[in-house]
C-alpha cells in the first residue's frame, strides 16, 4: 500500500495569494518547494507566488532547482544562483541517482541521517536521526493531529498516536526506514553536506 497526503487548508478567491506567509509560519516551517510548470512561468503565475514569498522572507527551493533546469536544459527560466562545481556534483548526484525514481530507489531513512546528523554520518548521527524521526517538531505533530493544534496540553498524546500509527498502521515502511537509517550507505553523507552547503 502507498499512501500520498495532500494539504488539508486550500485557499481560492481574490487575494487567497497573501495567506500562503501566515499558513507557512502558522505550522512552522522555514522553507517551502514551488512546483511550477513552463506555462505558469510564462504567464507570471509562478512569479507572483515567489514574490509573495520573497516578501515575507521565506526561502523556497525553486531557486536552486530553476538554476539547475537552466544548466541541465537550456531553460529560458533564469536564476540569480550560481552553484559552484562540487555543489553541483552533490545535486546530481543526489536528485538523479537518489530521489522516487532514482538509481538507489527512495531512501528516505538515508534522507533523515543527512537531515539530522549535522555531517556526521556514524553511530550517534544515525541514533539522532532516529530520535528526531519518532519525534519531530512539535509544529509538524500539530499539522497532522487537530487535536493538538487545539490544545497543547495533547501534544504527547499525539506523540503516541504518531508512534501507534508507526508500529501499527505503517509497519512496513516504519520497518524500512529504520533499516534504512542504519544502513550504510554512501548517499546520505552526500545528502548532507550538501545540505549544509545551502543551509
Amino acid at each position: 500500500m502507498n499512501r500520498f497526503v495532500l494539504n488539508e487548508t486550500s485557499y481560492h478567491g481574490a487575494g487567497a495569494i497573501n495567506s500562503i506567509p501566515d499558513e507557512i509560519n502558522g505550522r512552522g516551517f522555514k522553507k517551502v518547494i514551488v512546483a511550477s510548470d513552463p506555462d505558469l512561468v510564462k504567464f507570471g503565475v509562478t512569479k507572483k507566488v515567489t514574490d509573495v514569498l520573497e516578501n515575507a522572507g521565506i526561502e523556497y527551493t525553486a531557486k536552486i532547482i530553476l538554476a539547475l533546469c537552466n544548466l541541465w536544459f537550456d531553460t529560458p527560466i533564469a536564476s540569480k544562483i550560481q552553484l559552484d562545481e562540487n555543489t553541483l556534483f552533490m545535486f546530481e548526484r543526489v536528485m538523479l541517482d537518489g530521489g522516487v525514481f532514482g538509481l538507489e530507489q527512495s531512501n528516505l531513512g538515508g534522507y533523515l541521517v543527512a537531515k539530522n546528523s549535522d555531517g556526521r554520518v556514524g553511530a550517534f548521527g544515525k541514533l539522532k536521526a532516529l530520535f528526531k524521526w519518532i519525534f519531530p517538531p512539535a509544529e509538524y505533530v500539530r499539522a497532522y493531529y487537530d487535536y493538538s493544534r487545539k490544545r497543547s496540553l495533547f501534544i504527547p498524546l499525539a506523540y503516541l498516536n504518531r508512534i501507534f500509527d508507526a508500529v501499527f498502521k505503517r509497519r512496513k515502511h516504519t520497518a524500512k526506514t529504520t533499516a534504512q537509517i542504519f544502513q550504510s550507505n554512501e548517499l546520505p553523507k552526500i545528502q548532507a553536506e550538501l545540505l549544509n552547503t545551502i543551509k
